[in-house]
């Protein structure tokens, strides 16, 4: 174990638009794995963080899902990059607060442990 988790947006890898990329590296730098999460959009202005069951909430702005062009796009990874589930959350104005009418949930999750 140990390493770091790095994420960013990428157009190299994934569908050809922005795309979310994830990154995890050994103690000594060394890539251990990548991951490219993407909708038919943009997946933009990502972070991530450690959870605490060791995997990892990736949060990123997205035209991809939801109902508005500037939708928060939640993903929860294993430790090991499997996807556990994600969610997007907005409205019809830009970066609704969690309290939307309009919010939009695929496979939501019952703890998220962040």
């Amino acid at each position: 174990m140990g390493g770091d988790i790095a994420v960013g947006w990428t157009k190299s890898y994934g569908a050809g638009d922005w795309d979310i990329y994830l990154v995890k590296t050994n103690v000594n730098g060394a890539i251990e794995w990548t991951k490219t999460y993407r909708g038919s959009g943009e997946e933009v202005d990502c972070f991530v963080h450690q959870c605490a069951d060791s995997g990892y909430i990736i949060t990123a702005r997205t035209n991809s899902f939801g109902v508005s062009s500037a939708d928060v796009y939640l993903i929860k990874t294993s430790i090991d990059d499997a996807m556990q589930w994600t969610t997007s959350v907005g409205g019809s104005n830009k970066f609704i607060n969690e309290r939307s009418k309009n919010s939009t949930t695929r496979n939501p999750p019952t703890n998220i442990n962040a």
